[in-house]
């Protein structure tokens, strides 16, 4: 296994990363779980909580995406972003074969294999913080970044409103970022412990959780909470995040 090579517990070689997560791919059970996955992918993303329109909601497609990158690193992820777009938005959904949405689908599955992947974790395994940095990265580079200047890029929003968008964001995503992260951790806590029993899946070792790790958890929840709830019943909190809804 010199492809595989662990120093301390991990693959701390990015080449070596990539290499063992590519050679997931030959795996029969891999193959199988993946397309597994994209059903998934295709229901979670049906799964919306709208609380205000299309201009604020909850999606759940990310815990998927977190769920295959900790499972089977940037290679297979990658392969699922692609396949969700095409398949999944393009074809299922109607959406239309863009291929800045490919690029960028297949982006955020390197966002989550590259930071989750069982193989890259010290020995004491997944941690609330890894999985809380995992999901800052995926909002800020992929939800605010990527997409708004996708959006841009393919005459969705003028140049002119382009500064607007992205504050839009940011502010949407500052309401959302806490009670996601409390759901990632929730939701990746729960499946990585109960699928090594169904046989043919790695085990993903995660951190036990401390006193203050769980303190940290309940109060991401709180604000997330807090924040959403402000959001919707006082007009003023919307004026300070600059939403121009």
């Amino acid at each position: 296994m010199n492809e595989t090579k662990i120093e301390n517990g991990r693959l701390l070689n990015p080449l070596k990363v990539l290499k063992a997560s590519a050679l997931e791919l030959t795996k029969l059970p891999t193959v199988c779980v993946l397309a597994v996955m994209l059903a998934c992918c295709y229901v979670f993303g049906m799964l919306t909580i709208p609380l205000l329109g299309q201009a604020l909601q909850i999606k759940f497609s990310f815990l998927i995406y977190a769920l295959c990158g900790a499972l089977y690193g940037p290679v297979p992820t990658m392969l699922l972003g692609v396949m969700d777009q095409l398949l999944v938005e393009t074809l299922m959904k109607g959406n239309g074969f863009l291929i800045g949405y490919v690029i960028s689908f297949a982006f955020r599955g390197l966002i989550y294999g590259s930071l989750l992947y069982h193989r890259t974790l010290t020995q004491k395994g997944l941690s609330v913080g890894r999985v809380a940095l995992t999901k800052t990265a995926d909002t800020v580079f992929y939800n605010v970044l990527l997409n708004t200047y996708l959006n841009y890029h393919y005459g969705f929003i003028s140049a002119g409103s382009f500064a607007a968008a992205v504050t839009v964001r940011v502010g949407k995503n500052i309401v959302l970022l806490p009670l996601e992260i409390f759901l990632l951790c929730v939701f990746l806590g729960a499946m990585l412990r109960a699928l090594p029993h169904v046989g043919g899946l790695p085990e993903v070792r995660t951190e036990k959780i401390t006193k203050t790790q769980l303190a940290a958890v309940v109060s991401l929840a709180a604000l997330g909470l807090g924040l959403l709830l402000a959001y919707l019943f006082i007009p003023s909190f919307q004026e300070v995040l600059k939403f121009g809804l």
